[in-house]
């Protein structure tokens, strides 16, 4: 089989991967089916203590994927992007080392279509830095998915309520709003169970914020 370290020569790397015809795939739900883990998770690591960071318990991790998968999502789209282009990946080869696994750091862009990487920061370009070759193509395939995911109401919806406005409101109904405030307001119950009835005002506000961000991620990446 073909290596996929980094060879003697740049187009080696190139054509190891163009070989694999690497297609980035962006699946969108309309609810996120761990959304109450996720939210009590998130929770449970912001309130650890500073020097004592937040441990899982044995089967947490088993418990999402398996709630991830059998749970309901609601409407689901799944957009199948271009196949990575020999262009593409010749530039994540020849572009220095990126800061950020969007495509977004210091003096970069990644793009998509026939458009090329550029970078004005220094760099080893035309090396066999495979580091930075695979950072660069890690950031080149998020920014794609991300360029082809779904928003849906519920990511609208979270916005508003997040930032207290209605800038969104032409792209959700009030059918949707209420079923939406309706899963919002079953979250103690499914975050903290049997202690919902004891919560402390600022920590449900705190749990019903991170809900939020859940939801409101996907359309704040989009207009990033």
């Amino acid at each position: 089989g073909r290596t996929f370290a980094a060879g003697d020569r740049l187009k080696d790397l190139v054509e190891n991967y163009a070989s694999l015809n690497i297609v980035p795939v962006a699946i969108s739900y309309e609810y996120e089916p761990c959304d109450f883990l996720k939210t009590k998770e998130l929770l449970a690591a912001h309130n650890a203590p500073g020097d004592k960071p937040y441990e899982k318990d044995e089967d947490e991790d088993l418990n999402s994927i398996i709630t991830g998968i059998t749970q309901w999502k609601g409407n689901v789209h799944i957009h199948v992007c271009d196949p990575l282009t020999r262009e593409e990946l010749q530039a994540c080869a020849e572009c220095p080392g990126h800061s950020s696994g969007l495509g977004h750091g210091p003096g970069e862009r990644i793009q998509s279509g026939d458009q090329r990487m550029k970078s004005s920061g220094t760099g080893r370009h035309g090396t066999q830095d495979f580091n930075a070759f695979a950072a660069n193509l890690c950031a080149l395939i998020d920014n794609k998915i991300r360029q082809g995911y779904k928003c849906f109401p519920s990511n609208y919806i979270a916005y508003d309520l997040l930032h207290g406005t209605s800038t969104h409101k032409e792209q959700y109904t009030d059918q949707d709003k209420a079923a939406f405030l309706k899963r919002l307001e079953s979250l103690p119950e499914m975050v903290f169970g049997s202690n919902s009835d004891k919560l402390l005002p600022e920590v449900l506000k705190a749990a019903q914020h991170i809900f939020l961000k859940i939801y409101a991620n996907p359309r704040s990446a989009a207009h990033s």
